[in-house]
């Protein structure tokens, strides 16, 4: 009796780590293709953050080797994109974002930054001029890959939010316009 009770304890404690290497793991895959629509994104507004070939849809769903190097530098390349993209954002546009955020009781800063991040996504692919700004102060971040993952998630699922996406459409509106406004003035002259 005593020898059974040793070999099951035994057993369930070799079956520890391998459950927790093996629920990490899912974790992270969950995490990386959960990611792939901000990563799709940002990748169309600033495509120089991407290192190689990104693969297709159906083979970075099915490719499962390799899966914590890839979320590492999904992650690195989602930062990167929205390092880049905030210098299409003006502090005078991320000032009156921000404030029209909170007007609508959004006061939190993964939703300020889901907001400046759509603002510099649409920004970028309407072509609007970098304002050279690099300001990263308005980022959250994790201590660790788990963390930062479930950050950029947080921020995507904030930028789907109709209050964020109607407040960046019509910063872009305003800006756009703006933009129309300077063009027939230079012309003018």
């Amino acid at each position: 009796m005593l020898l059974e009770s040793s070999l099951s304890l035994t057993a369930v404690g070799a079956l520890v780590p391998a459950l927790h290497r093996a629920g990490t793991f899912l974790r992270r895959l969950v995490y990386h293709h959960r990611l792939r629509p901000l990563w799709i994104a940002t990748a169309q507004a600033a495509p120089g953050n991407v290192l190689g070939t990104p693969l297709s849809p159906l083979a970075d769903l099915i490719r499962v080797r390799g899966v914590e190097g890839r979320l590492y530098r999904r992650t690195i390349e989602i930062r990167d994109a929205q390092w880049e993209l905030t210098g299409f954002v003006s502090p005078t546009t991320a000032d009156a974002a921000t404030a029209a955020l909170r007007a609508a009781g959004h006061d939190t800063d993964l939703a300020t930054e889901a907001l400046l991040l759509e603002v510099a996504l649409r920004a970028a692919l309407a072509g609007l001029p970098h304002a050279d700004r690099r300001d990263n102060a308005s980022w959250s971040g994790g201590a660790d890959l788990d963390t930062e993952a479930r950050t950029l998630l947080a921020v995507n699922r904030l930028r789907d939010d109709d209050t964020v996406r109607a407040i960046a459409g019509s910063v872009i509106h305003n800006e756009t316009r703006a933009d129309d406004v300077a063009d027939v003035m230079t012309d003018q002259v």
